[in-house]
């Protein structure tokens, strides 16, 4: 790639990533979520863990909110599963688990969902937590 291409790339990318609150990766020169970058800080104590399972009511399935669930999960650190229900595509059930304050700002941005979605409910119920996930991802169907 001619350097002037490159530097171009690479400014059109810290633009995105800047946008979006993003990081840019320096080998890939893409934008990537900020946790497949950031390590974990170590510290002596840490942050309370917290689990929920999820049932998020609406216009939810059809407008990419298990893509738009998972994409936000990962890039705030925290784990679990989303997936359909089987019931006119007007739910979706997630469990999500990790760090207390970043599973509320993951529920905070599922109870907004993504373009196109409309929220009517979401029926939370905290749960003990397993560490039983080590990612996030999409369920089949249920």
């Amino acid at each position: 790639m001619a350097p002037a291409k490159a530097l171009t790339a690479i400014l059109l990318a810290a633009a995105a990533a800047t946008l979006y609150g993003l990081t840019v990766h320096p080998q890939a020169r893409k934008p990537v979520p900020p946790a497949a970058t950031a390590s974990a800080p170590a510290t002596a104590s840490a942050p309370a863990v917290r689990r929920i399972h999820v049932f998020i009511s609406g216009r939810v399935q059809g407008v990419g909110f298990r893509a738009f669930t998972r994409w936000n999960a990962a890039s705030l650190g925290v784990r679990g599963w989303v997936r359909n229900l089987r019931d006119r595509g007007r739910r979706v059930e997630g469990v999500f688990e990790g760090p207390a304050a970043k599973v509320d700002k993951l529920l905070t941005k599922v109870a907004t969902g993504p373009r196109g979605a409309r929220v009517d409910k979401l029926d939370v119920t905290d749960e003990p937590a397993t560490g039983e996930f080590e990612t996030f991802r999409i369920r089949p169907t249920k």
